[in-house]
């Protein structure tokens, strides 16, 4: 193997090893938390958060951060548009928060 295809097969582990970390300590974080919770108390919970999207909106967040940081890794994308990217990210993560609690105050008004 050159030394190139070994820092991709490198980059691909390291890459899925993030996402098993990532995926590990959000249901270590789900486990706990949700402990002393009653077993239907947890389903609505469950059920509010994929009616909400959030659980999708989640992930797929989270593979393009992964995506964007291996592509500019492996020199396919210059650290511009990785910077572009992971902006856009944030605002849209930033602004979809303020709208929701936006809505959230205006529910609780009426």
């Amino acid at each position: 193997m050159s030394d190139i295809d070994l820092r991709y097969v490198q980059f691909a582990w390291m890459g899925t090893a993030i996402i098993v970390a990532i995926v590990l300590a959000a249901a270590a974080v789900t486990i706990v938390s949700q402990k002393n919770t009653p077993p239907q108390i947890r389903a609505e919970i469950a059920l509010q958060l994929i009616k909400a999207g959030s659980i999708v909106r989640l992930v797929t967040i989270m593979a393009i951060v992964i995506a964007v940081s291996l592509l500019c890794a492996f020199g396919q994308i210059k650290g511009e548009a990785a910077v572009a990217t992971l902006s856009a990210i944030a605002g849209y993560v930033l602004g979809s928060e303020r709208a929701a609690r936006v809505d959230r105050r205006e529910d609780n008004s009426n």
